[in-house]
């Protein structure tokens, strides 16, 4: 007589049923909430970025660096303060007139960058203060800068105030006998301070620093400026 078997088969719970039958409309919705929280968390942090201030190329200053009050002397005898810095941007270096190499290139690399900016150079100073006043005569030094631009300007001083004004920058200048006929050279801090209208240094420049990037910051700074 033939029988029967029944086999008994486990009851699933109405949970495990529902998404048997429904899960992969569950999934869909489930992941398209992921994808559209994970759009908006990236897309405002892209537009943060967009709408924040651009980098800097340089060594930047953080927080900014707020020279104290300083006085020199332009090469025709005119007093110069540090106050004269504010409303405009400077780019500031540090030398000599008989720098066999870093002092030429830093203003030359200065003139490029002046020639670059067109119409906005009106608004840029640049700088460029002895750290050997024994040879650099008002006079030397003066027609020195203006070789590589007229516009450019040209400070010394006493040895007490050209000291103030290199310890505010974190200059070192040491004095090297050579003996040639030069009698000694300089060796000295290679750096340029890029400057903004409070007279607060923002950046740094090594000598050998990107045309391109010291042009970037002046215009970021005079973006900010016109902001």
């Amino acid at each position: 007589m033939a029988t029967t078997k029944t086999i008994a088969r486990p009851v699933r719970p109405a949970p495990f049923l529902y998404f048997r039958d429904h899960g992969k409309l569950l999934l869909v919705l489930v992941l398209g909430f992921a994808t559209l929280t994970l759009a908006s968390v990236l897309g405002d942090r892209f537009a943060m970025t967009e709408s924040g201030p651009e980098a800097l190329a340089g060594i930047v200053m953080e927080p900014p660096k707020t020279l104290p009050d300083l006085t020199l002397q332009h090469t025709d005898g005119l007093a110069w303060t540090s106050s004269d810095m504010h409303g405009r941007l400077s780019l500031f270096f540090f030398g000599y007139t008989n720098c066999p190499d870093v002092c030429p290139l830093t203003l030359s690399r200065a003139r490029q960058i002046y020639d670059a900016l067109g119409a906005d150079a009106e608004a840029v100073d640049v700088y460029f203060t002895t750290v050997d006043p024994e040879r650099d005569t008002p006079e030397r030094l003066g027609r020195y800068v203006e070789q590589f631009n007229p516009a450019f300007l040209s400070l010394t001083g006493s040895t007490e105030q050209l000291e103030a004004a290199k310890n505010a920058f974190g200059v070192v200048a040491v004095r090297q006998e050579t003996g040639s006929s030069s009698g000694y050279s300089v060796d000295h801090t290679a750096t340029s301070y890029l400057i903004d209208g409070t007279g607060s240094i923002r950046a740094v420049f090594p000598h050998d620093a990107a045309t391109e990037d010291v042009l970037h910051d002046i215009r970021v700074l005079l973006d900010e400026t016109d902001s």
